[in-house]
């Protein structure tokens, strides 16, 4: 029974993740100074290869808003949600910028994600 359980699961997850990203969306957090900012699945998932897990990483098969859990002002060792967008999203573009061909095209300052 277990067994049959685990493996209905294990089917629900690979559809889900098999789906990938269903749409872009807009980060606007409450009290914000900046303008929102646009995300776009396609260009992280499709086109970067980037793993839907390194953002949704509590649950990738059954993804939710960032700001389920990353609330505006931190909760114990869980972050505020700026806090992880800058920590986890300004990491990477650095990262990335640093070894890219064309590292002008990867945004690393505020107003390269928080367009006016």
């Amino acid at each position: 029974m277990a067994a049959c359980g685990l493996f209905l699961f294990l089917q629900a997850s690979t559809v889900a993740l098999s789906q990938g990203p269903t749409q872009d969306v807009t980060i606007k957090l409450p009290g914000a100074k900046l303008p929102p900012v646009g995300f776009s699945h396609s260009s992280h998932v499709d086109g970067q290869k980037l793993q839907c897990a390194l953002c949704h990483h509590l649950d990738p098969a059954q993804p939710k808003a960032c700001t389920t859990c990353h609330k505006p002002e931190a909760e114990g060792k869980t972050p505020s949600a700026k806090e992880s967008f800058h920590q986890q999203c300004v990491t990477c573009h650095k990262e990335q910028a640093g070894k890219a061909k064309k590292p002008d095209k990867i945004p690393t300052k505020c107003n390269g994600c928080h367009k006016r």
